[in-house]
């Protein structure tokens, strides 16, 4: 049972820790800031420039899509976001 459970846990995070949770782009609008969960439940954040992130066109996503790619020019890691369950937030002064 010990062993069933680690395995169906593992392939379970597998999929769920390429989520991502939340999107920032700074105030110059020149970098992203990518977080999503580890394997232990940890954040991870991730620092891109804008020119290395792929537009959703390129990816190859279809309109529509539950969940789209978030692919970087730089690195062969994809990870996935969803536009159905967003928020925007804007810094107000």
């Amino acid at each position: 049972m010990a062993a069933l459970a680690f395995v169906v846990l593992y392939g379970l995070s597998y999929y769920l820790r390429r989520l991502i949770g939340l999107i920032y782009l700074s105030e110059t609008g020149g970098v992203v800031r990518v977080a999503h969960l580890t394997f232990w439940g940890w954040r991870h954040d991730i620092d891109c420039p804008t020119t290395s992130v792929m537009a959703l066109g390129d990816t190859g996503d279809r309109r529509g899509e539950l969940l789209l790619q978030f692919k970087r020019y730089d690195s062969p890691q994809v990870l996935y976001f969803t536009l159905r369950y967003t928020r925007r937030w804007v810094k107000e002064d």
